[in-house]
């Protein structure tokens, strides 16, 4: 247990880096995620007083609520439209919303109320960049208000409470169907409409690259863009996505057996379907192009697209960070992690 202000604990969650299925998973199909050593943290402790505290230091806000206005956001998410509900709580900051979203429900489901508690949310994972930044500290936040009650907590009530910030984070219903999954088992992650969330081995994958674009798009942007396409487009899209859904199922296996050639080829097979279904980019497109002319295996963008992060293979005989910093991109050379929240969370009750 990690001591905060004389008691309390602290959830680690990691970045999550989508290899296959982005888009795709929102239309029933596979998505594929591995998470790295980048991490978001929720610390719970107990300050007193008559009200719930969320603090949320990478914006400098403390925001309290009363148990009251907690049990009303509860009732008034289940019964409005999410752009309605957002509307009609507007004098909660939109940064806290979704963190007190999550509060109400633990506390309306769960019987867990956290009245007294101050819950302070952190991250050094790049925001709006394809790495799972908000579902991170949703599933954090989530566990440290579990953690009131210091029991374990099943996987699904976990992950469900999480993705209610991701839906208003991002003012859609299906946010976080693969990232809070990943977040929260660690390693690597499968979801689809048929299995739901699973965890897999991973073989010889230890490090990926990630290249920073510099430039970033909204999900609730890239979102609706990409269902007006698909309504445009039946035929179209239905081959694009049912193309991607293959990329994952054979990326899964190739992760799973280690087989770095076939990963990489998948990997950038994806990549033209997602080109073609208009989430890439001209700056997505030239890291891409540089990646694989220095010898990357494959290279793709993760999450929403559009700008962002684009994930790499790296190649061990040949330095691939060199010209992609020459070309002025921050990159990051990221360390698989099979420690997910889940685990961070369970550590910290078990220590009391």
């Amino acid at each position: 247990m990690t001591e905060e202000e004389g008691t309390g604990i602290t959830v680690r969650a990691p970045a999550a880096v989508k290899l296959f299925g982005e888009h795709a998973v929102v239309f029933g199909r596979t998505c594929v995620a591995v998470t790295v050593g980048m991490y978001a943290e929720a610390s719970l402790s107990e300050p007193g007083g008559p009200r719930a505290t969320i603090s949320l230091e990478d914006h400098g806000i403390d925001y309290e609520l009363s148990q009251s206005r907690i049990a009303d956001l509860f009732a008034e998410y289940k019964r409005y439209e999410i752009n309605a509900y957002i509307e009609r709580n507007s004098d909660i900051p939109l940064q806290v919303l979704p963190y007190a979203t999550i509060m109400s429900r633990i506390s309306a489901e769960h019987g867990i109320k956290a009245t007294g508690y101050k819950v302070s949310v952190r991250s050094e994972i790049p925001a709006s960049k394809g790495l799972g930044s908000s579902a991170a500290t949703s599933t954090a936040f989530a566990l440290s208000v579990f953690g009131i009650s210091g029991k374990a907590v099943p996987d699904h009530d976990a992950i469900d409470a999480a993705r209610d910030g991701e839906r208003v984070i991002h003012k859609f219903g299906n946010a976080g169907l693969i990232d809070v999954p990943a977040t929260y088992l660690g390693g690597a992650v499968s979801y689809s409409s048929v299995d739901g969330p699973r965890s897999n081995p991973i073989s010889n994958l230890k490090s990926i690259l990630l290249i920073d674009t510099g430039t970033s798009k909204d999900t609730h942007e890239m979102i609706p863009k990409v269902r007006e396409f698909c309504a445009s487009n039946r035929e179209v899209s239905e081959e694009l996505l049912d193309g991607i859904n293959l990329c994952s199922i054979a990326g899964l296996e190739a992760l799973k057996g280690g087989d770095m050639k076939a990963l990489g080829r998948l990997m950038n097979r994806n990549q033209d379907l997602l080109r073609s279904l208009g989430v890439s980019s001209e700056e997505i497109d030239r890291v891409a192009d540089i990646a694989i002319r220095n010898c990357s295996s494959g290279a793709k963008l993760s999450g929403k697209g559009g700008g962002g992060i684009v994930v790499a293979l790296d190649n061990a005989k040949r330095d691939l960070s060199s010209p992609m910093e020459a070309a002025g991109y921050k990159t990051y050379n990221a360390t698989i992690t099979s420690i997910g929240a889940k685990h961070s969370y369970n550590r910290c009750i078990n220590g009391r």
